[in-house]
């Protein structure tokens, strides 16, 4: 088994990017004057985004799921034919590796 560097999907770099702003917005009132309004709506803003990039997660992942499943029901007909639609991205091989 060759070693495989880690990487981030560009997703994961944008869930990230969420929490670091949610933790500048927690800090900044500490280091400089602002107003409390500002602070308030930014801090609303940006937990809707993470909230909303966390539901999109949550359905990609689904649909995944569920194909895969379509293909684990083919597979247990005996149609070994059967494969995952996008499975350039997402092989089986890689979900039993992990």
């Amino acid at each position: 088994m060759t070693a495989r560097r880690f990487q981030m999907r560009r997703f994961t770099w944008v869930l990230l990017t969420i929490v670091l702003l949610l933790l500048v917005l927690a800090i900044l009132p500490q280091v400089s004057e602002i107003r409390g309004q500002f602070l308030v709506t930014a801090n609303i803003a940006v937990a809707l985004l993470g909230l909303g990039a966390g539901l999109l997660v949550i359905r990609h992942m689904n649909y995944r799921l569920a194909h895969l499943a379509e293909v684990a029901r083919s597979l247990e007909q005996g149609d070994y034919t059967a494969r995952e639609r996008s499975w350039r991205r997402m092989r089986l091989a890689s979900w039993l590796e992990s």
